[in-house]
């Protein structure tokens, strides 16, 4: 890709920024052949022209400006997130180390002393402009592994979630079977009732309610688009109980949330569904370690930008060396064959990536809380 000529297919950008309308119709003569240019005389809209053309490839910036000097400009320029990727070549009168260091340390890739040579100005023109196509390529490969990572993460998270299925439906099916056999035993004895028959057509239909809510959700975690919609957070933090149920039943954990109900969420409900369990089937490895008393619970508090969702245990807590690396892609404490280290780091990716917020933990006296925030979208009926 990047060794290809760079008019072949695609002609970048570039934004020359100069007061001296002379230095630009200079640089236009000899570069307007092989890029598309655009030019401010006026230093002060820069930031608004950037805004609304993203697509820049590259900036031709003079340092010595009236009103906001290049140097200025480039700090300005690389604190915002549409241009902090862009980079920036001085042209600059100013041969001093001194000088040269200062618009370097200030993000600037390049400078070009004036008067300029005209080869050595579409020399390192191109330089940049091919440096700038290979780092977009690596970004795009590393988004691309990302993504790809996401998805391994969904599949985990299905074969998990279909295992649970399979644990919960014995009890129902086995509470369905009961209720039958009870009724052909009554009609059997002749102590059949229609009494009798309604209360055991009820254990069924609640039995039955749970695993629809179980496949109705594992259904639209299928096939999920990353779509923000609206939801209860508690019957969210509830559909997560009924999931990990058989888990928790078998370790004796109890688990409780002090989750309002009127609590309503604008977000992407699959994607925090993804991250819920994740952290919840955590918190039930590490509670392995207790023999009595285990307990897992949820809050919620409201701040003005922010929500904040806490999931604590009393499993422990994660102590040095751990504590640091977390997060880090890879990094488990569990056997190879138990943990492929990318739960906590892809949730916290996807926090970042599809929830636009953060995953962080602090120890307690007795385990561990993960802080799951989120932007304030909450909202009550």
């Amino acid at each position: 890709m990047i060794s290809k000529p760079l008019n072949e297919t695609y002609r970048p950008t570039i934004l020359i920024i100069d007061d001296d309308a002379h230095i630009i119709t200079l640089i236009t003569d000899v570069l307007k052949h092989d890029y598309t240019l655009k030019a401010l005389t006026d230093a002060t809209k820069v930031m608004a022209f950037v805004e609304r053309h993203p697509r820049i490839d590259l900036i031709l910036l003079d340092v010595m400006m009236p009103q906001i000097d290049g140097y200025a400009l480039c700090k300005q320029l690389k604190e915002s997130p549409q241009a902090t990727a862009i980079p920036i070549i001085f042209l600059t009168a100013l041969e001093s180390d001194e000088e040269i260091v200062k618009g370097l340390r200030l993000g600037a890739v390049d400078y070009i002393t004036k008067p300029f040579n005209i080869e050595v100005l579409k020399a390192r023109v191109q330089t940049h402009l091919q440096l700038k196509r290979f780092s977009d390529s690596l970004l795009e490969i590393i988004e691309e592994k990302e993504e790809l990572l996401i998805k391994q993460s969904k599949m985990a998270t299905l074969g998990e979630m279909f295992e649970n299925i399979a644990h919960q439906w014995k009890q129902p099916l086995s509470i369905i079977s009961m209720a039958c056999n009870d009724m052909e035993v009554d009609h059997a004895l002749g102590t059949f009732s229609a009494e009798e028959a309604m209360h055991q057509i009820e254990v069924i239909r609640r039995a039955l309610a749970q695993q629809v809510t179980a496949i109705d959700t594992f259904r639209d975690f299928i096939k999920y688009t990353h779509k923000p919609t609206r939801f209860a957070l508690a019957a969210l933090i509830e559909e997560c109980r009924i999931f990990i149920s058989s888990k928790l039943n078998a370790q004796q954990i109890a688990f409780d949330a002090a989750i309002p109900s009127e609590l309503y969420l604008h977000a992407d409900r699959s994607a925090l569904l993804q991250i819920l369990l994740n952290l919840f089937s955590n918190s039930i490895d590490a509670l392995h370690r207790r023999t009595e008393h285990r307990w897992m619970h949820v809050t919620c508090k409201q701040e003005q930008q922010t929500l904040r969702i806490a999931l604590c245990d009393n499993g422990g807590g994660i102590h040095e060396p751990h504590a640091q690396k977390v997060f880090e892609k890879y990094y488990t404490t569990k056997g190879d064959s138990e943990g492929s280290g990318l739960g906590l780091y892809m949730s916290r990716e996807i926090v970042i990536k599809k929830l636009h917020g953060s995953l962080d933990f602090h120890n307690t006296d007795e385990g561990v809380c993960f802080v799951l925030t989120l932007p304030n979208h909450a909202q009550e009926l």
